[in-house]
Protein backbone atom coordinates (compact mmCIF):
# COMPACT_ATOMS: atom_id res chain seq x y z
CA UNK A 1 0.00 0.00 0.00
CA UNK A 2 2.89 2.48 1.22
CA UNK A 3 5.11 1.30 -2.32
CA UNK A 4 2.12 2.66 -3.94
CA UNK A 5 1.18 5.67 -2.75
CA UNK A 6 4.88 6.69 -3.34
CA UNK A 7 4.08 6.01 -6.42
CA UNK A 8 0.59 8.46 -6.68
CA UNK A 9 2.63 11.12 -5.28
CA UNK A 10 5.77 10.52 -7.49
CA UNK A 11 3.24 10.55 -11.03
CA UNK A 12 1.15 13.55 -9.51
CA UNK A 13 4.00 15.86 -9.39
CA UNK A 14 5.09 14.84 -12.92
CA UNK A 15 2.03 14.42 -14.73
CA UNK A 16 -0.49 16.62 -12.75
CA UNK A 17 0.80 19.03 -10.28
CA UNK A 18 0.09 21.79 -13.08
CA UNK A 19 -3.16 21.60 -13.27
CA UNK A 20 -4.11 22.36 -9.24
CA UNK A 21 -5.76 25.22 -8.21
CA UNK A 22 -6.60 26.79 -4.93
CA UNK A 23 -3.45 25.21 -3.19
CA UNK A 24 0.06 25.65 -4.08
CA UNK A 25 2.92 23.75 -4.19
CA UNK A 26 6.73 23.80 -3.21
CA UNK A 27 8.80 23.16 -6.90
CA UNK A 28 10.10 20.00 -7.55
CA UNK A 29 13.84 19.90 -8.51
CA UNK A 30 14.21 16.09 -8.87
CA UNK A 31 11.95 13.25 -8.32
CA UNK A 32 13.15 9.75 -8.79
CA UNK A 33 10.69 7.19 -9.63
CA UNK A 34 11.54 3.05 -9.99
CA UNK A 35 8.55 1.53 -8.87
CA UNK A 36 10.45 -2.13 -10.13
CA UNK A 37 12.79 -1.42 -7.37
CA UNK A 38 10.64 0.30 -5.25
CA UNK A 39 13.11 3.58 -5.37
CA UNK A 40 11.48 6.82 -4.72
CA UNK A 41 12.63 10.39 -3.76
CA UNK A 42 12.16 13.95 -4.64
CA UNK A 43 13.81 16.87 -3.85
CA UNK A 44 12.14 19.80 -3.07
CA UNK A 45 11.58 23.42 -2.38
CA UNK A 46 12.02 24.50 0.90
CA UNK A 47 8.87 25.77 2.51
CA UNK A 48 9.37 25.50 6.14
CA UNK A 49 9.77 29.02 7.08
CA UNK A 50 6.09 29.79 6.42
CA UNK A 51 3.20 29.10 9.07
CA UNK A 52 2.63 25.49 10.01
CA UNK A 53 -0.20 25.70 12.48
CA UNK A 54 2.33 23.92 15.11
CA UNK A 55 2.16 23.29 17.84
CA UNK A 56 -1.22 23.17 18.54
CA UNK A 57 -3.37 23.98 15.40
CA UNK A 58 -3.99 26.25 13.03
CA UNK A 59 -5.46 29.83 14.06
CA UNK A 60 -8.91 30.99 13.00
CA UNK A 61 -7.96 33.02 10.78
CA UNK A 62 -5.81 30.42 8.69
CA UNK A 63 -7.88 27.77 9.30
CA UNK A 64 -10.48 29.57 7.46
CA UNK A 65 -8.18 30.13 4.84
CA UNK A 66 -7.01 26.55 4.35
CA UNK A 67 -10.99 25.90 3.87
CA UNK A 68 -11.21 28.17 1.74
CA UNK A 69 -8.14 26.86 -0.38
CA UNK A 70 -9.32 23.66 -0.34
CA UNK A 71 -12.36 24.20 -1.85
CA UNK A 72 -10.99 26.03 -4.62
CA UNK A 73 -8.70 22.70 -5.46
CA UNK A 74 -12.35 20.49 -5.02
CA UNK A 75 -14.13 23.12 -6.98
CA UNK A 76 -12.11 22.70 -10.07
CA UNK A 77 -12.53 18.91 -10.14
CA UNK A 78 -16.11 18.73 -9.08
CA UNK A 79 -18.25 15.71 -10.66
CA UNK A 80 -14.83 15.02 -12.62
CA UNK A 81 -12.00 13.41 -10.70
CA UNK A 82 -10.20 12.12 -13.61
CA UNK A 83 -6.86 13.24 -13.97
CA UNK A 84 -4.35 13.61 -16.74
CA UNK A 85 -3.22 10.78 -18.45
CA UNK A 86 -0.57 8.82 -16.99
CA UNK A 87 -1.24 10.10 -12.91
CA UNK A 88 -1.93 7.58 -10.59
CA UNK A 89 -4.29 8.00 -7.76
CA UNK A 90 -6.54 6.05 -5.53
CA UNK A 91 -10.25 5.25 -6.53
CA UNK A 92 -11.08 6.88 -2.95
CA UNK A 93 -8.71 9.46 -1.73
CA UNK A 94 -7.10 9.27 1.53
CA UNK A 95 -5.05 6.42 3.69
CA UNK A 96 -7.59 4.83 5.97
CA UNK A 97 -10.46 4.58 3.23
CA UNK A 98 -12.26 2.08 0.41
CA UNK A 99 -10.71 -1.99 1.26
CA UNK A 100 -7.20 0.12 2.46
CA UNK A 101 -7.99 -0.64 6.04
CA UNK A 102 -11.48 -2.18 5.93
CA UNK A 103 -10.56 -4.89 8.08
CA UNK A 104 -9.06 -2.90 11.12
CA UNK A 105 -12.84 -0.93 11.39
CA UNK A 106 -14.45 -4.45 11.86
CA UNK A 107 -12.50 -4.44 15.21
CA UNK A 108 -14.17 -1.37 16.42
CA UNK A 109 -15.52 -2.94 19.30
CA UNK A 110 -12.95 -4.56 21.04
CA UNK A 111 -10.81 -1.38 19.89
CA UNK A 112 -13.14 1.07 21.85
CA UNK A 113 -12.92 -1.25 24.64
CA UNK A 114 -9.40 -1.00 24.64
CA UNK A 115 -9.58 2.71 24.35
CA UNK A 116 -11.54 3.27 27.39
CA UNK A 117 -9.10 1.15 29.34
CA UNK A 118 -5.81 2.97 27.99
CA UNK A 119 -7.51 6.27 28.39
CA UNK A 120 -9.59 6.21 31.62
CA UNK A 121 -8.21 9.03 33.95
CA UNK A 122 -8.05 11.17 30.64
CA UNK A 123 -11.05 11.25 28.58
CA UNK A 124 -14.62 12.72 28.89
CA UNK A 125 -16.34 9.53 28.63
CA UNK A 126 -19.73 10.32 29.32
CA UNK A 127 -21.61 6.91 30.50
CA UNK A 128 -24.12 7.41 26.86
CA UNK A 129 -20.36 6.82 25.19
CA UNK A 130 -19.28 3.07 26.91
CA UNK A 131 -20.87 1.23 24.30
CA UNK A 132 -20.57 3.21 21.27
CA UNK A 133 -18.39 0.71 19.73
CA UNK A 134 -21.18 -1.88 20.29
CA UNK A 135 -23.22 0.73 18.26
CA UNK A 136 -20.82 1.69 15.58
CA UNK A 137 -20.45 -2.28 14.97
CA UNK A 138 -24.23 -2.66 14.59
CA UNK A 139 -24.10 0.19 12.14
CA UNK A 140 -20.94 -0.71 9.80
CA UNK A 141 -23.13 -1.64 7.38
CA UNK A 142 -25.43 0.88 7.22
CA UNK A 143 -22.20 3.66 7.13
CA UNK A 144 -20.47 1.54 4.45
CA UNK A 145 -23.26 1.41 2.20
CA UNK A 146 -23.61 5.35 2.55
CA UNK A 147 -20.36 6.15 2.60
CA UNK A 148 -19.57 4.44 -0.24
CA UNK A 149 -22.64 5.75 -2.28
CA UNK A 150 -21.02 9.51 -1.56
CA UNK A 151 -21.33 11.78 -4.58
CA UNK A 152 -20.95 13.69 -6.32
CA UNK A 153 -17.20 13.21 -6.28
CA UNK A 154 -14.11 15.45 -7.18
CA UNK A 155 -10.31 14.88 -6.49
CA UNK A 156 -9.41 14.65 -2.57
CA UNK A 157 -6.07 15.53 -1.22
CA UNK A 158 -6.39 12.36 1.08
CA UNK A 159 -3.97 13.52 4.10
CA UNK A 160 -5.05 17.43 4.11
CA UNK A 161 -3.94 17.63 8.04
CA UNK A 162 -1.85 20.40 9.88
CA UNK A 163 1.51 18.42 9.02
CA UNK A 164 0.98 18.81 5.65
CA UNK A 165 0.09 22.25 5.43
CA UNK A 166 1.74 26.01 5.23
CA UNK A 167 0.49 28.97 4.82
CA UNK A 168 2.24 31.80 3.22
CA UNK A 169 1.65 35.55 3.93
CA UNK A 170 4.02 37.86 2.37
CA UNK A 171 3.21 42.09 1.93
CA UNK A 172 2.90 42.27 -1.39
CA UNK A 173 0.45 39.18 -2.20
CA UNK A 174 -3.03 37.73 -0.61
CA UNK A 175 -2.03 34.88 1.43
CA UNK A 176 -1.41 31.34 -0.46
CA UNK A 177 -2.14 27.65 1.16
CA UNK A 178 0.78 25.34 0.32
CA UNK A 179 -0.43 21.44 0.52
CA UNK A 180 2.77 18.33 0.45
CA UNK A 181 2.13 14.93 0.92
CA UNK A 182 0.35 13.63 -1.95
CA UNK A 183 0.38 10.36 -1.64
CA UNK A 184 -3.11 9.74 -0.72
CA UNK A 185 -4.92 11.24 -3.72
CA UNK A 186 -7.93 10.07 -5.19
CA UNK A 187 -11.37 10.48 -5.90
CA UNK A 188 -14.27 10.78 -3.39
CA UNK A 189 -16.30 12.99 -1.59
CA UNK A 190 -14.79 16.70 -0.58
CA UNK A 191 -16.26 15.91 3.06
CA UNK A 192 -13.19 13.67 3.60
CA UNK A 193 -10.62 16.32 3.53
CA UNK A 194 -12.93 18.44 5.47
CA UNK A 195 -13.58 16.64 8.25
CA UNK A 196 -9.91 15.13 8.11
CA UNK A 197 -9.20 18.90 8.04
CA UNK A 198 -11.59 19.58 11.18
CA UNK A 199 -10.40 17.30 13.42
CA UNK A 200 -7.09 17.11 13.08
CA UNK A 201 -5.66 20.48 12.36
CA UNK A 202 -7.64 23.38 14.14
CA UNK A 203 -6.81 24.63 17.42
CA UNK A 204 -8.47 23.64 20.09
CA UNK A 205 -9.97 27.00 21.22
CA UNK A 206 -11.83 26.78 18.08
CA UNK A 207 -12.96 23.24 17.47
CA UNK A 208 -16.26 24.00 19.16
CA UNK A 209 -16.72 26.78 16.29
CA UNK A 210 -17.13 24.12 13.74
CA UNK A 211 -19.98 24.89 12.17
CA UNK A 212 -19.03 28.02 11.18
CA UNK A 213 -16.09 26.52 9.42
CA UNK A 214 -18.30 24.10 7.51
CA UNK A 215 -20.37 26.84 6.01
CA UNK A 216 -17.76 29.14 4.77
CA UNK A 217 -16.42 25.57 3.23
CA UNK A 218 -19.74 25.01 1.15
CA UNK A 219 -20.49 28.98 1.02
CA UNK A 220 -17.34 29.06 -0.82
CA UNK A 221 -18.00 26.15 -2.56
CA UNK A 222 -20.90 27.44 -4.10
CA UNK A 223 -19.82 31.00 -5.07
CA UNK A 224 -17.14 29.13 -7.39
CA UNK A 225 -20.01 27.59 -9.63
CA UNK A 226 -21.38 24.31 -7.87
CA UNK A 227 -24.43 23.73 -8.00
CA UNK A 228 -27.01 21.08 -6.71
CA UNK A 229 -25.56 20.35 -3.56
CA UNK A 230 -27.27 21.56 -0.66
CA UNK A 231 -25.62 22.23 2.59
CA UNK A 232 -28.34 19.72 4.04
CA UNK A 233 -26.55 17.06 1.81
CA UNK A 234 -23.09 18.18 2.80
CA UNK A 235 -23.74 18.23 6.28
CA UNK A 236 -25.14 14.17 5.85
CA UNK A 237 -21.96 13.86 4.40
CA UNK A 238 -19.84 15.40 6.85
CA UNK A 239 -21.37 13.31 9.45
CA UNK A 240 -20.43 9.64 8.05
CA UNK A 241 -16.66 11.07 6.77
CA UNK A 242 -16.69 11.88 10.31
CA UNK A 243 -17.76 8.85 11.81
CA UNK A 244 -15.71 6.63 9.19
CA UNK A 245 -12.57 8.51 10.32
CA UNK A 246 -12.84 7.90 13.89
CA UNK A 247 -13.64 4.48 13.30
CA UNK A 248 -10.74 4.11 11.98
CA UNK A 249 -8.90 6.05 14.28
CA UNK A 250 -9.67 4.14 17.45
CA UNK A 251 -8.98 0.62 15.92
CA UNK A 252 -5.56 1.73 14.44
CA UNK A 253 -4.33 4.39 16.36
CA UNK A 254 -6.00 4.90 20.16
CA UNK A 255 -6.33 1.03 20.87
CA UNK A 256 -3.13 1.09 20.28
CA UNK A 257 -1.93 3.82 22.58
CA UNK A 258 -2.09 5.41 26.10
CA UNK A 259 -1.08 8.49 27.74
CA UNK A 260 2.35 8.38 26.96
CA UNK A 261 2.52 8.35 23.62
CA UNK A 262 -0.11 10.95 23.26
CA UNK A 263 2.93 12.80 25.42
CA UNK A 264 5.56 11.61 22.57
CA UNK A 265 3.41 13.02 20.30
CA UNK A 266 2.93 16.24 21.44
CA UNK A 267 6.72 16.65 21.79
CA UNK A 268 7.59 16.12 18.29
CA UNK A 269 4.72 17.82 16.71
CA UNK A 270 3.90 14.52 15.38
CA UNK A 271 0.75 13.50 13.10
CA UNK A 272 -2.42 15.74 13.08
CA UNK A 273 -4.58 16.69 16.80
CA UNK A 274 -6.20 13.88 17.28
CA UNK A 275 -3.19 12.34 18.23
CA UNK A 276 -1.82 14.76 20.35
CA UNK A 277 -4.48 16.84 21.90
CA UNK A 278 -7.44 15.62 24.61
CA UNK A 279 -9.47 18.29 23.56
CA UNK A 280 -9.44 16.77 20.04
CA UNK A 281 -10.06 13.55 21.11
CA UNK A 282 -13.06 14.42 22.90
CA UNK A 283 -14.85 16.10 20.23
CA UNK A 284 -14.37 13.06 17.83
CA UNK A 285 -15.92 11.59 20.64
CA UNK A 286 -18.58 14.13 21.11
CA UNK A 287 -19.06 14.26 17.67
CA UNK A 288 -19.21 10.80 16.66
CA UNK A 289 -21.83 10.00 19.13
CA UNK A 290 -24.27 12.93 18.41
CA UNK A 291 -23.39 12.37 14.57
CA UNK A 292 -24.69 8.87 14.72
CA UNK A 293 -27.75 9.92 16.85
CA UNK A 294 -28.54 12.40 13.91
CA UNK A 295 -28.00 9.98 11.35
CA UNK A 296 -30.54 7.36 13.25
CA UNK A 297 -32.77 9.85 13.81
CA UNK A 298 -32.92 10.74 9.96
CA UNK A 299 -33.08 6.89 8.92
CA UNK A 300 -35.41 6.00 11.39
CA UNK A 301 -33.12 3.46 12.59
Amino acid sequence: MYLNSYEVESRFYKHYSIAIRGLKLPRVFFNLEDAFNNKFGMIMEDISANENGQPHGFSWEDSRLCLMQIAKFHSAHWGHPVPKKGTKYWDIGGYWTGNKREAEKKDVQPAWQQVKINFKNVLEIKESQLHLGDRLFNRMNYIAKHFDELSPRTMIHGDYKVSNIFVSRTSNADPQVYAIDWQWLGAGSACLDVAYFIATSVHHEHIHKQMELLHLYHHTLVSLGVKDYSFDTFMRQFKLCWIDFFMYTIVAKWSQMVPSDVAAYQAETKDGLHLRSYPHMNRLIHDTELFLNQLEAEDNL
